[in-house]
């Protein structure tokens, strides 16, 4: 997952890479309404066909401040799925898959436009839609997530608001 610089506008492209187990080759993953920038920071595999990939995007249809870019591949293609934007510049960097209904996004935004300090962000998928579960809770910055398929928790990982290392759990 990543992006690439479109020459033509400077905007950012989200793409996505797989390898076979020989070669890699670009997949095409769904790109926001243009003129937008977006990039796709990471991605998590529940099985062949059911993967998500998250990350960012603004542009003439995401929300004042940016919005948070979800994307979901079902096996033969991948889809923007809608999701909640609370804030201003979100930037989700991680997501984690405990089974097809629990999975977790995690990352930052601010308060507002007009700034303020950067907010955790955690974003859950319960099978069906994609809802804030902690946004605002504190300040600082979360830039991991990590669980496997059955797992009792799941973690994130980034620093408080005071720069401090910081690791969270929850069940």
């Amino acid at each position: 997952m990543g992006s690439t610089i479109d020459p033509a506008n400077e905007t950012t492209i989200p793409e996505a890479l797989h390898y076979n187990g020989t070669t890699w080759s670009v997949v095409p993953v769904a790109q926001p309404t243009s003129p937008a920038s977006a990039t796709l920071g990471s991605v998590t595999a529940i099985s062949p066909s059911d993967v998500w990939a998250v990350g960012e995007y603004t542009g003439a249809t995401s929300a004042a401040g940016g919005s948070a870019l979800i994307e979901h591949w079902n096996g033969s293609s991948w889809s923007i799925v809608p999701s909640p934007t609370p804030g201003a510049y979100p930037s989700l960097t991680g997501v984690a898959a405990r089974s097809a209904s629990d999975v977790y996004a995690v990352g930052t935004n601010l308060p507002s436009v007009d700034g303020g300090p950067e907010q955790a962000m955690i974003l859950r998928w319960n099978g069906t839609s994609w809802s804030v579960d902690s946004s605002g809770a504190f300040t600082g910055e979360l830039f991991g997530a990590a669980t496997f398929p059955g797992a009792a928790n799941e973690w994130a990982v980034g620093v408080d608001g005071g720069n401090q290392g910081l690791v969270l759990s929850h069940s």
